[in-house]
């Protein structure tokens, strides 16, 4: 597995002092290294026969996806990097929208379903007696909070 810090040097490396070259080969070993660290993940878990939830399944496939694709499109940009670059801003917004379309399934399943609960109402005859006493309580704090209303205007002129 890489890390970060060799990923960076083997952007210097292969980046020709290129500032535009030096980021795309550090976005590539990047996008490698994630890619193949899922790709070791699935094996792992296959291997164990670890059960993964589907929809985090389907967001570890949506990461590796992404990353493979940035990582083609990277090495592609580096070696026809002026006549391709509008079709690879195309591409990897394409791969963008599918990753967001995956992940958002994946987070769809992973909600929660409401369980519908029978809802048990009173006879009519228990609310036409509550009503009437609860109008009356509501008008008497209607007036109490009209009057705290006057009471504090009249207190600020």
């Amino acid at each position: 597995m890489s890390r970060p810090g060799d990923s960076f040097f083997l952007a210097l490396l292969l980046g020709g002092h290129d500032f535009v070259r030096l980021v795309n080969t550090f976005d590539l070993s990047l996008e490698c290294s994630m890619a193949a660290v899922l790709v070791v993940f699935f094996l792992f878990a296959r291997y164990y026969r670890v059960v993964i939830h589907q929809s985090l399944r389907s967001m570890g496939i949506g990461f590796c996806l992404y990353s493979c694709f940035r990582a083609f499109n990277d090495s592609i940009l580096q070696s026809a990097l002026r006549s391709y670059s509008a079709t690879w801003n195309l591409v990897d917004e394409v791969t963008y929208l599918a990753t967001l379309v995956l992940f958002a399934s994946a987070v769809y399943a992973l909600q929660p379903r409401p369980v519908q609960k029978k809802v048990n109402l009173l006879s009519g005859d228990v609310y036409s007696e509550f009503i009437p006493h609860v109008n009356e309580r509501l008008t008497r704090l209607n007036e109490r909070l009209t009057q705290l209303l006057k009471s504090r205007a009249a207190d600020k002129i």
